[in-house]
């Protein structure tokens, strides 16, 4: 397990320790003790990942924002693609380098769009399985909801008219580097 450029840090249920290395196209996964344990990447749904930002949700899945290719990562704890979601761009749904992730106490996730310069919200899978969880308890020999027993997950949307504000909280000691060329300009 040697980093390039770690960036993000997740700890599941179980205490393992996933860390996202952009540089190196991977996800690096770790015990508690910190003993590397397995890595996953290069590539993700058919494309090289930039994983940067991570979250896990309650059942051990893993979210991951792709900065490289526009999108955001639904992964199991053993590296399997559970599903994908966005492209480039500034409608709902897209993104111009999505940084960070988060998820709320009731599921949603926040995504840090960066070059989009807003936080977009969403409803997760997971927010859909508890809500088609029945509140009472039915004799079934299949007590689970039908998008996880047909192996399909439901389409994530953004959420329209949401106004809930997620708190943010800003980086400290941030070092920021200049790279490339530097322009020269005149004001005035």
């Amino acid at each position: 397990g040697q980093f390039v450029s770690p960036f993000g840090i997740a700890v599941d249920v179980d205490e393992n320790i996933y860390v996202s290395d952009p540089s190196n196209n991977i996800i690096l996964k770790f015990n508690s003790e910190g003993d590397f344990i397995e890595s996953f990447g290069p590539n993700f749904g058919g494309f090289p990942i930039m994983p940067q930002g991570m979250v896990i949700e309650p059942t051990g899945n893993i979210y991951v924002a792709d900065t490289g290719h526009d999108r955001i990562l639904r992964i199991s704890q053993t590296g399997t693609t559970l599903n994908t979601w966005g492209s480039m761009g500034i409608e709902n749904g897209q993104f111009k380098m999505p940084k960070d992730i988060s998820i709320d106490l009731n599921g949603n996730l926040f995504v840090v769009d960066s070059n989009g310069h807003r936080i977009q919200k969403f409803g997760s899978p997971y927010v859909t399985q508890l809500s088609s969880q029945p509140a009472v308890e039915e004799e079934s020999t299949n007590s689970q909801p039908s998008s996880i027993a047909s192996n399909t997950l439901p389409t994530v949307n953004p959420i329209p008219g949401d106004l809930t504000k997620p708190v943010i909280i800003p980086p400290n000691n941030l070092l920021i580097e200049a790279t490339g060329g530097l322009t020269p300009i005149s004001i005035g």
